[in-house]
């Protein structure tokens, strides 16, 4: 038997998002998590999730983390919205070096927005 590559920890959830944690094993030292970051409205947003082919995933794309997701963490370090892109590269980079074999993300996903509609002036067309 061998540990997961990964695991996933819902740690809250509303009517507006989700906030999960992945865990991440390293198999082997040129392991890749498999996603892009970029800062898209003043959040950390993952914008790419990368394979290695068709039916292989890497971890990131395998584990569930969809592209929108918002990275607020990794580790026991969590980021203000306006942290630097390349600021959060480098810890995850140096987590994912370390000797250890394991890095936790933390993550934020907004739910689809229904927008109010106040029935007392909505028209309605016949």
């Amino acid at each position: 038997l061998r540990a997961p590559r990964y695991r996933l920890i819902v740690t809250n959830e509303n009517n507006f998002n989700i906030n999960f944690s992945v865990i991440f094993r390293r198999a082997r030292n040129d392991d890749k998590l498999g996603l892009t970051i970029g800062n898209v409205e003043w959040e950390n947003v993952v914008c790419t999730l990368h394979s290695k082919g068709p039916y292989d995933p890497l971890p990131a794309k395998e584990s569930g983390i969809e592209v929108g997701d918002v990275l607020t963490g990794v580790n026991s370090e969590l980021f203000c919205p306006t942290a630097e892109v390349q600021d959060i590269i480098d810890i995850l980079n140096s987590s994912w070096l370390k000797k250890d074999n394991y890095v936790t993300l933390h993550f934020s996903r907004f739910k689809q927005y229904v927008p109010f509609i106040d029935q007392a002036k909505a028209t309605s067309s016949h």
